[in-house]
């Protein structure tokens, strides 16, 4: 019970403070925290072996390709840049509001990738590209953008060997899977799904990641959003019956939904209809049952279904009637 009031959501304010204040420990952690350059270096080398033997060190290729597309790299820079938290803040604002039902396992699973995340970046530091000297890889936001986010103020924000896992790509992945399974229209699902590789492109062709790190982002977040899942459909089986009944209805606003818009398209009240849209198999239930008890009434006084009469009401005229 205690856990499943923690992560029940409350008020918007009090869940910007919970986002706000994990996001202060994550940055100062990240400042914080830094990793030796020699160990990081030396974890980068790993993994530059691991892909090539693997076939899948497209790094030089794809920030080639990117480079050869006019303006491109530019917007990748500010898409990097500013896009990153902006759009996770819409998409959980949206939930929030939107999709209550589903929004305690994205914050928590979430919340959880993140914590995960941190102890990883402290115990296996890793350069990100950019600071590894490879041949055909280049710091896009310094040489292009002059944005330097080794020296200046920028400096003391982040911690530069915090390259596994991405969590640019796990945040990018949580959304983009998030809006395709809960979006009502198909079309945003759909534009939805191109998110995450618009984020893998640019933090693969900014040599700010590699592609190992972006597949340990999706698996970290993946990880946080799965034992999120499983906490809460445990805590939901020890409900009480009329806790998860209550459960089970909210988790059902879509179907009262799409009853409003049946009710919209057909000129009726959209509560009312969606009203019976909800109730309608325990409406049915209940008069036929009162049916049969009306019709087993009868027979037990012995009047017909025409000339029927309150069970009561017949008792009495038999305890009248002459012998």
């Amino acid at each position: 019970m205690f856990r499943t009031r923690l992560t029940r959501p409350t008020g918007w304010v009090f869940e910007a403070m919970i986002f706000a204040l994990a996001l202060a420990a994550y940055q100062a952690s990240r400042a914080v925290v830094i990793g030796d350059a020699g160990d990081a270096l030396a974890n980068t080398g790993r993994i530059v072996e691991a892909e090539r033997a693997a076939g899948v060190f497209w790094e030089p290729a794809i920030q080639a390709w990117a480079a050869g597309v006019d303006g491109l790299i530019p917007a990748l820079n500010r898409f990097y840049l500013f896009a990153h938290l902006p759009v996770t803040a819409v998409f959980f604002v949206w939930a929030y509001r939107r999709r209550r039902h589903a929004y305690r396992v994205l914050r928590d699973g979430f919340l959880a990738a993140n914590a995960f995340a941190l102890a990883v970046f402290v115990a296996v530091p890793v350069a990100p590209p950019r600071l590894a000297g490879l041949d055909g890889l280049d710091d896009t936001l310094r040489t292009v953008s002059g944005v330097d986010l080794h020296g200046g103020a920028l400096s003391g924000l982040f911690n530069p060997y915090a390259a596994v896992p991405s969590m640019h790509f796990g945040y990018a992945l949580l959304i983009g899977t998030g809006v395709a399974v809960l979006a009502r229209h198909r079309m945003a699902g759909m534009l939805a799904t191109a998110y995450p590789a618009v984020v893998f492109l640019t933090i693969v062709a900014t040599a700010n990641h590699f592609v190992f790190d972006a597949v340990a982002g999706g698996l970290v977040m993946a990880l946080g959003v799965g034992g999120a899942a499983l906490v809460h459909s445990g805590a939901l089986r020890r409900r009480p019956a009329g806790a998860r009944a209550w459960t089970r209805a909210a988790m059902g606003g879509a179907a009262a939904t799409a009853g409003a818009a049946v009710a919209q398209g057909a000129g009726n009240q959209p509560r009312a209809t969606a009203n019976r849209w909800r109730s309608a198999s325990t409406f049915s239930a209940r008069r036929a049952t009162t049916k049969r008890s009306a019709i087993a009434s009868s027979r037990r006084t012995g009047i017909g279904s025409r000339g029927a009469v309150p069970c009561g009401t017949a008792a009495s005229r038999y305890q009248r009637a002459p012998s």
